[in-house]
């Protein structure tokens, strides 16, 4: 797989581990950048495709240092260890 690159607007640091979703992509987040510097989950496809889902801004939580994990309907899961 090639390695996927970005930027600090997609996100810094990423701690937790990515999973492979039933669609075949990989998710995982970023305890650092995203829009306002409070982390972020992505999304990397097969190819390689780096895309930034969701981008944390302390009111929606901050700095999700564990990975994610898929329910059996498929929605992905995480927490943040600030805000919400």
């Amino acid at each position: 797989m090639p390695i996927a690159t970005g930027t600090s607007s997609d996100g810094t640091y990423p701690t937790g581990g990515l999973i492979q979703a039933s669609d075949g992509n990989f998710y995982g987040t970023t305890v650092g950048g995203g829009a306002s510097g409070d982390g972020a989950v992505f999304k990397i496809d097969p190819a390689g495709t780096l895309t930034t889902l969701h981008s944390f801004a302390s009111s929606n939580g901050a700095s999700p240092y564990a990975g994610l994990i898929q329910a059996k309907d498929g929605s992905l899961y995480g927490t943040t260890i600030y805000g919400g």
